[in-house]
């Protein structure tokens, strides 16, 4: 009896580790820094010479579910409100955290092949359960690749013509690892700007 309950209080407490550990990195944006702030949407805004930049942590509630747990994806709004057209490419962006480490973005299609070969987007219909955990037998059951959201919803590069706005995500190399504050830096036509996050 004594020995199951020993049991028991070490199979909660691992459960509680586990469930812990599973708990998301919250990276939202500081409060007492220039532009428009929406703390409740997490949202970030900056404008200099007519370029709007508006960027948003904690968005990510597409397929992988947990593609935070190995990426930084943040959701941009990019508005050229010039009479020129502007380039943008995802290298224009960084983000360094409070001790100087950086963390650069990663092209889409890398991600969504990297997050494939975690076992994230592809499945065997019926699901293995079906068969007792194992492998269905030959004629039963196949294969399947379920596209992830990941390059649908990632931002498009290129010039941003006059009064146009391009929208969509880009993922950083995960950045929640050292620091507790982290700035996204941003080099987009003739402007740079800094957007200040904490992470929590």
């Amino acid at each position: 009896m004594k020995k199951d309950i020993i049991s028991l209080s070490s199979f909660l407490l691992l459960l509680l580790l586990l469930l812990s550990s599973g708990c998301t990195t919250r990276i939202v944006p500081k409060p007492l820094q220039p532009g428009d702030i929406d703390l409740d949407s997490n949202i970030v805004s900056k404008e200099r010479e007519g370029i709007r930049i508006s960027v948003q942590s904690m968005e990510w509630k597409y397929y992988p579910y947990n593609l935070d747990n190995f990426y930084t994806p943040m959701l941009f709004l990019i508005r050229n409100n010039t009479d020129k057209k502007v380039s943008f490419k995802a290298s224009d962006l960084a983000l360094v955290d409070d001790k100087g480490n950086q963390f650069n973005a990663v092209d889409p299609g890398i991600v969504e092949r990297i997050m494939t070969s975690r076992g994230y987007g592809q499945g065997i219909y019926p699901p293995s359960f079906y068969y007792g955990g194992h492998l269905p037998p030959p004629g039963f059951g196949y294969y399947s690749m379920a596209p992830t959201d990941i390059t649908l919803l990632s931002i498009s590069e290129g010039d941003i013509f006059p009064g146009s706005q391009v929208r969509g995500f880009i993922y950083f190399k995960k950045a929640v690892t050292y620091g507790k504050n982290i700035k996204l830096k941003a080099n987009i036509g003739n402007i740079s700007e800094e957007f200040e996050f904490e992470i929590r």
